[in-house]
């Protein structure tokens, strides 16, 4: 239970800071276009919650989709990948649409889409590398473990 919730709150962290780049990127570009200054801009405190609450969902769905009883084969991992996308873009575009990140209609929805790829894109690359590097420590452990207790019974 304290593992899942650590990797909960792993998926949480990194997706809701993958979406708070998403914000300031098309904020930055939203307020350019205006014409604005970048230095006089404001943000709506409504939005910070928001953020979180998109983290929230979508890290919930993270935990229930990939750590389920059992794993997937490797023919069906690309399936259960596209299949999570979908429905993390299922979740972040009915947030949106109710928080009022985009307008309703055709080049908002694909912009939307785009932006959840790159945040689902960030967050498995940022996961990916962090269990590598758990990995990568676990194993060094272990060669220590073999080559401490290998000495020892070469000695006897």
């Amino acid at each position: 239970m304290k593992e899942k919730l650590r990797r909960l709150m792993n998926y949480i962290t990194t997706i809701t800071t993958g979406t708070l780049i998403a914000c300031i990127f098309w904020g930055g570009i939203s307020i350019l276009t205006m014409g604005s200054s970048l230095t006089e801009a404001n943000i709506n405190f409504l939005m910070l919650p928001e953020i979180l609450s998109v983290g929230i969902f979508c890290g919930l769905i993270t935990e229930l989709a990939f750590y389920s009883k059992r794993e997937p084969k490797k023919k069906t991992f690309w399936i259960w990948i596209a299949v999570h996308y979908i429905a993390v873009t299922v979740v972040v575009l009915i947030c949106g649409y109710f928080y009022h990140w985009y307008c309703w209609n055709v080049g908002s929805v694909i912009a939307m889409c785009l932006t959840s790829a790159g945040v689902y894109g960030f967050t498995f690359f940022l996961n990916y590398y962090r269990n590598k590097i758990i990995a990568n420590a676990m194993n060094e452990k272990l060669e220590q473990y073999h080559s401490k207790h290998k000495k020892k019974g070469d000695s006897q």
